[in-house]
């Protein structure tokens, strides 16, 4: 937060919000409140006439600021962060008895805006071939961690703090890699394969003399497996990935920008055509709710639907059945006002069909104008005298 005049209230209640929250919340939630609560300070302070106390807001106020979150042109997610903060701050202070505390609720369920539901987006098979093929040429242990990114579907943020000793042995020559506590708090060991064991072992051999350093979360002396050879911590550790597999799809011909959380979700596709069961995934990706989980049901519903498609060409293909020849071929009749009217609803009716069976939200939102349009087509035309 800026500098400012200590005794400011807005300011004075914002630090000593942060402060207790720090005891119980990570560090990034507490720079993310700060983030949220400053700007929200510097717009009551600009309000005329400016707002003194948190206990002096109305609800006008919160009407302003949402307006003018959304006249600035704010990506939906940056407004949804910070609506759910800030009405979270003066929720706490009022249950907490805080004299700053507003009396009134000032915030409505409808002033958060919705959440995105997209669909993970996976690399199709070909890129993600010539992609793994891309890495296993490169040299050094960043391409190697993004291939064990691609084998474990781990989060960016679980590679960069896996241990030294991460790599376990099982009875029978079985594998598993320990996750340490990441995006949700919660450790969880992954089954691994041989191939990617290996490349674990690559990882440890590079990382031979790596020294230890201080736990992100407990502080006490760890050795990492991709952080860098000094005792300083490596906060460019994201960026560098970042750069090599950029480079790496150049090099494979990707066209389409790639991203690390890609890789997971590229993982999870593939676990879930190739049939492995939902809670399995579940605790393998490490979510908390089983609705995240199902997302990737989604994707795959859209393969079998292709599939059946394709399925079907083959057959029409192999099983041809003769078309009767042109002499045998009934002449053309006058079109009917049934008739034209048949094909009007018959049209709506596999146009909505095609709606129910896609999954992209944009195609999904033309073909409904689509459809209403043939709809409204048919009631005019049946309005008309036959």
């Amino acid at each position: 937060m800026r500098r400012s005049d200590p005794s400011n209230p807005l300011w004075r209640t914002a630090r000593r919000y942060l402060a207790t929250i720090a005891v119980a919340r990570r560090p990034n939630t507490v720079r993310t409140y700060r983030y949220c609560l400053a700007r929200f300070v510097h717009y009551l302070e600009a309000f005329q006439p400016p707002v003194e106390r948190f206990a002096d807001l109305r609800r006008r106020h919160i009407e302003a600021w949402l307006r003018g979150m959304l006249r600035g042109k704010l990506h939906p997610s940056t407004r949804r962060l910070k609506t759910i903060q800030v009405r979270r701050f003066l929720e706490d202070i009022a249950a907490w008895g805080w004299e700053e505390a507003p009396t009134l609720p000032l915030f409505y369920r409808q002033d958060v805006p919705p959440h995105d539901q997209c669909l993970p987006r996976p690399l199709s098979a070909d890129a993600d071939r010539a992609l793994q093929e891309q890495l296993h040429h490169m040299e050094g242990r960043y391409p190697r961690a993004l291939l064990l990114l691609r084998k474990t579907g781990m989060r960016l943020g679980e590679l960069q703090n896996l241990e030294y000793d991460a790599l376990r042995k099982l009875p029978e020559g079985q594998w598993v890699l320990h996750v340490p506590l990441g995006k949700l708090h919660s450790e969880r060991v992954i089954p691994v394969d041989a191939s990617t064991a290996a490349l674990v072992d690559e990882l440890i051999r590079i990382q031979a003399e790596a020294p230890f350093e201080p736990h992100p979360d407990t502080g006490k002396p760890t050795r990492f497996l991709l952080r860098g050879r000094s005792r300083r911590r490596a906060p460019t550790c994201h960026t560098t990935i970042r750069k090599y597999l950029r480079q790496a799809a150049r090099a494979a011909g990707i066209n389409e920008r790639v991203t690390p959380h890609q890789l997971r979700h590229t993982y999870a596709t593939e676990m879930a055509r190739a049939g492995m069961s939902l809670p399995v995934l579940k605790e393998i990706l490490g979510h908390r709710t089983i609705r995240m989980t199902m997302r990737y049901v989604q994707v795959t519903q859209c393969d079998l639907q292709r599939e059946y498609l394709a399925t079907l060409e083959a057959i029409k293909e192999r099983y041809d059945i003769p078309q009767p020849s042109d002499a045998q071929r009934p002449g053309p009749l006058a079109p009917t006002h049934q008739d034209v009217l048949s094909v009007l609803t018959t049209v709506a009716s596999l146009m909505e069909r095609l709606r129910r069976d896609t999954c992209d939200a944009t195609t999904k939102k033309k073909l409904q104008r689509l459809v209403e349009r043939l709809k409204r087509l048919s009631q005019d035309f049946q309005a008309l005298p036959a």
